[in-house]
């Protein structure tokens, strides 16, 4: 028996749900789904926690071995004295260097027998538990791998940028700098503005040379540079500018002889995206309306894009009947990231989820709808997704939501 159907055949003999297994495991109930139907593997430390609960040995638990069969030792062979009784006609007692009688010889190979299935048993069973655990770290360093391409990606193509994070520039063959880094220092986002610390130090330096820093794509006032003084001074400004998605800082150097060269110090790409998000919802499912209330079945449909330093726990959907709330239907991270548990959190980037929503809300004169997006930190952010108002005639409509529900957007 495979190990799927043995955790679902020993849950139901005892009697026990699925969620109180994963209640008894501290898992979700979508992870013991996942375990019975074979959609996923246990870790070798829940296979541990469940045969403890279910009582049976890791054998059992992977079908290696009946959860009925007990393994005891074989029966005692009977007795031999190496003496026959004294009588007519029977011959005298045998000594020991002259042979051992047939059943104690019969009782050795029994014995020897056992031993060696009891042996070849647990070489079984150490190869299964080895293939249980070499599984399991194939799974986890698939995992390692594809979070590592992922951060690659992103550190190659800087589409998210720490906010404290330092960039190298170069060298270059020509650069003009043995040293340059820059990092966003603060953003500011009732203005919508980000301020952007740089320093470089000169490959060549000369008494008398100036340091400046402008922004390519923007009008800016040019920035001078301050410097450390030194053999090599080290020259450093914090620019602040308009908060954008793409943000090249270029240094102008002015000789004593009045030369003047500039070169790129960096790109950042992806500030904005990172601190910013945008939500658009929308209830895609029915709504039959009628004089007393309003009977919603279906999907709404909740879109967030950007704002990767929000982290989210799962999106809800709720329903107001004349400011009380009615009803309300959620989505956790783990419905919409394939292999997260309950509890965890996922970094938004581009996301839509469907909360499904089956209800009857009656009200006196307004029914409303909100998305609101519940984040780890314990902030909740909403937005409007529909609004049921009474009619002339006494019955509840929709307000015309292309109108008055547009896109939010906000920093996290």
């Amino acid at each position: 028996m495979k190990l799927n159907e043995t955790i679902g055949r020993l849950r139901r003999e005892r009697g026990m749900s699925q969620e109180k297994l994963a209640e008894e495991m501290g898992v979700s109930r979508q992870a013991i789904s996942k375990w019975e139907s074979g959609g996923a593997m246990p870790e070798i430390e829940r296979l541990e926690d469940l045969s403890r609960l279910f009582g049976v040995t890791m054998e059992q638990l992977m079908g290696l071995e009946s959860p009925d069969a007990q393994a005891g030792p074989p029966s005692e062979p009977p007795e031999q004295s190496g003496f026959q009784a004294e009588g007519a006609g029977q011959e005298p007692r045998q000594g020991p260097e002259e042979g051992k009688p047939r059943a104690w010889r019969s009782s050795r190979l029994v014995w020897a027998g056992a031993a060696g299935f009891v042996g070849l048993a647990l070489v079984f069973a150490a190869a299964a538990w080895l293939a249980v655990r070499f599984h399991q770290l194939e799974l986890q360093l698939e995992d390692a791998n594809r979070r590592i391409s992922d951060v690659n990606t992103r550190l190659n193509s800087m589409e998210s940028l720490p906010p404290t994070a330092l960039i190298p520039a170069g060298p270059a063959e020509d650069a003009l700098f043995s040293q340059s880094e820059f990092r966003v220092n603060q953003v500011f986002p009732e203005e919508n503005q980000v301020e952007i610390g740089v320093r470089v130090t000169l490959e060549q330096y000369q008494e008398g040379t100036e340091v400046s820093f402008t922004c390519s794509g923007w009008d800016l006032e040019t920035q001078t540079a301050a410097a450390l003084p030194g053999p090599a001074p080290l020259f450093f400004a914090a620019i602040r500018l308009p908060l954008s998605d793409d943000i090249q800082i270029v240094a102008n150097i002015t000789r004593p002889d009045g030369q003047v060269e500039s070169q790129s110090v960096g790109n950042i790409v992806g500030v904005k995206s990172d601190y910013f998000y945008t939500m658009q919802s929308i209830y895609k499912g029915e709504a039959e309306c009628d004089s007393r209330g309003v009977a919603f079945k279906g999907p709404g449909q909740v879109e967030i894009s950007g704002g990767h330093n929000l982290f989210l726990n799962a999106v809800r959907v709720e329903i107001y009947a004349d400011d009380q709330l009615s009803a309300a239907a959620e989505m956790d991270v783990s419905d919409w990231d394939e292999g997260s548990e309950t509890g965890q959190a996922t970094a938004v980037g581009d996301l839509t989820c469907y909360p499904y929503l089956d209800a009857y809300v009656p009200a006196q004169e307004e029914i409303r709808m909100e998305a609101v997006l519940l984040e780890t930190a314990g902030k909740d952010f909403r937005q409007t997704m529909g609004v049921w108002k009474k009619n002339d005639k006494g019955v509840f409509e929709k307000q015309r939501s292309q109108e008055i529900f547009p896109a939010q957007t906000g920093m996290p």
